[in-house]
């Protein structure tokens, strides 16, 4: 047996464990990992893939442990008492923007102040946020 196959962590169904989440789709969210619970385990070929369920969802991917951060010991009661059989199938791209309150921003790209209805923030009785912006020292009055 190699060093390496000693250090692997062998995860059974009911495990927590955690799916990093690219900063691509967590917008300007904190939250870098989706905690999942382990609900399958397939092995063939001498490779061992999991299948995933979050609290929206079942992931549609599978997963190999060295995807996963260890949350067994984390508290998790809500994910642990999950009842998977009514939750419907996701990607995990959908798992992580639900999980991240994901929405869309809407963004003006003014050059200006942003002080009249050309604004599309403004418009819509929105202040502007950072991604609005690309100039570190604009002047605008929206924000």
């Amino acid at each position: 047996m190699t060093e390496y196959t000693k250090r692997q962590r062998i995860y059974v169904i009911g495990d927590v464990v955690g799916l990093k989440v690219s900063h691509v789709y967590r917008t300007n969210t904190p939250s870098t990992i989706l905690p999942c619970k382990i609900i399958e385990k397939n092995s063939q070929n001498n490779e061992t893939l999991y299948v995933v369920a979050t609290q929206n969802g079942i992931i549609k991917e599978r997963f190999d442990q060295m995807a996963f951060l260890d949350l067994t010991a984390a508290n998790f009661a809500s994910l642990r008492a999950l009842d998977t059989d009514q939750l419907p199938t996701i990607t995990f791209i959908q798992a992580s923007q639900l999980y991240t309150n994901f929405k869309p921003v809407e963004i003006c790209k003014c050059a200006g102040n942003c002080n009249t209805n050309r604004c599309y923030c403004k418009k819509n009785n929105q202040k502007c946020c950072t991604k609005c912006h690309s100039d570190k020292h604009s002047v605008c009055k929206n924000c």
